[in-house]
């Protein structure tokens, strides 16, 4: 599996939150190149920018609405460099990164 924004990584995500027993869900979004500097992306990202549509594809994770939590908005550059920022080898270490970076 390649570490980027895409639905085999958001279901992965997903699936992850499912095992650990914790409550966020991702999703892939597509923004606009304003809505994703808002959101605190790089609009001049290439790695994620679809030249086709003309956006660029994020990973969103949502919380429940008791949560009183914000979404937040991942890049395949932020994700990558978490990745290789802990050096994770096996799928338990990306398990467990994407719980420290997702958990509330």
């Amino acid at each position: 599996m390649k570490i980027k924004v895409s639905k085999v990584f958001a279901k992965f995500v997903n699936e992850t939150a499912k095992m650990s027993g914790k409550d966020f869900h991702a999703n892939v979004v597509a923004l606009s190149t304003s809505a994703a500097g808002w959101h605190g992306l790089d609009p001049y990202d290439e790695i994620d920018y679809n030249y086709e549509t003309g956006k660029i594809m994020a990973l969103c994770i949502t919380y429940p609405a008791d949560y009183y939590a914000c979404p937040v908005y991942m890049s395949t550059r932020r994700l990558c460099s978490e990745f290789r920022r802990r050096g994770i080898k096996t799928v338990e270490q990306l398990r467990a990164m994407i719980v420290d970076m997702f958990e509330i």
